[in-house]
């Protein structure tokens, strides 16, 4: 119940608030206690990293998992109990590979789009050369520090390009006294989950760079639909999505390392804004058909 309801800065909860109203009706409780579930065709739980163990219903389960990096023997034994009918998750690659199904159990992708409604696509109005976002905090993101190592000592030696890095953190509790919008000084509304992808939006290329593990994280979706060139690492799950090299996004790769070639990017922007393009084209034609119709 409090995850289905958190007031959080990213839209997973928003999400899916609105695919369920696609699909069906439901009940939200706090734990499976107590439950007649005789009034249900199946029961639909996230999979944090403890929960306490109850009498497995006699009902179809879906299990949906999206943060990866917890130990997986903290969770294995919720699979090997429950064994559940279908496992929903951001990241199917990496979690059949770290983890053990029961044969029963289907694992379906569940992709991670913001949806159209919380995107901004902006491919005219360019403030920003080259913006780099993403934590950079802890062992998980270690190959981000060292991009931003590379990117910082780009800024120095070639000063003209204007370089951004935003590398805050959002609010990760629900707090009622914090709403998801505020009103400036000069009257206007700003709606948090709007501003970010603007703001995303205000740069000609938008860069992350690699974490621990290779999954198709949020930024992958926001950069896609944002109106940027995209440059980010290729991970298996992008295959799920159907994004192509140099047509939506330029692998890490090409610049990784290489300022040369970044300043190669940078100084043709014209040449490759076609990806930006693409890439807006492709998320407005399929983010919502795999968020609602998919679900």
């Amino acid at each position: 119940q409090e995850m289905f309801y958190a007031q959080r800065l990213e839209p997973m909860e928003r999400i899916f608030h609105r695919q369920f109203a696609f699909s069906s009706q439901l009940d939200v409780t706090e734990g499976p206690f107590g439950i007649d579930w005789e009034k249900y065709d199946f029961m639909f739980m996230y999979l944090p990293g403890a929960i306490p163990k109850f009498k497995r219903p006699p009902i179809p389960i879906i299990l949906f998992a999206h943060d990866f990096w917890r130990e997986p023997t903290a969770t294995q034994w919720v699979l090997d109990w429950l064994e559940p009918e279908v496992f929903l998750t951001t990241y199917p690659t990496q979690f059949k590979e770290n983890y053990r199904f029961p044969k029963n159990t289907k694992v379906i992708f569940h992709p991670m789009f913001a949806s159209n409604f919380f995107t901004r696509a902006n491919l005219s109005q360019k403030s920003i050369d080259l913006l780099s976002v993403g934590n950079t905090m802890g062992p998980l993101y270690q190959g981000r520090r060292n991009l931003n190592m590379q990117l910082q000592k780009f800024k120095e030696q070639y000063s003209s390009y204007k370089l951004e890095f935003s590398h805050i953190v959002g609010t990760l509790e629900p707090n009622e006294q914090e709403g998801l919008e505020y009103t400036d000084p000069q009257g206007n509304q700003i709606r948090y989950l709007n501003k970010w992808s603007e703001y995303l939006g205000t740069a000609k290329y938008v860069i992350f760079g690699k974490m621990k593990y290779p999954i198709l994280v949020g930024k992958y979706y926001e950069t896609l639909g944002s109106g940027a060139i995209p440059i980010f690492h290729q991970v298996p799950d992008l295959e799920l999505l159907g994004v192509k090299p140099f047509e939506h996004y330029i692998p890490l790769y090409e610049i990784e390392g290489n300022s040369e070639r970044l300043k190669y990017f940078l100084d043709n922007y014209g040449k490759f804004k076609y990806i930006g393009e693409n890439a807006v084209k492709w998320y407005k034609d399929n983010s919502d058909k795999m968020l609602f119709a998919g679900f």
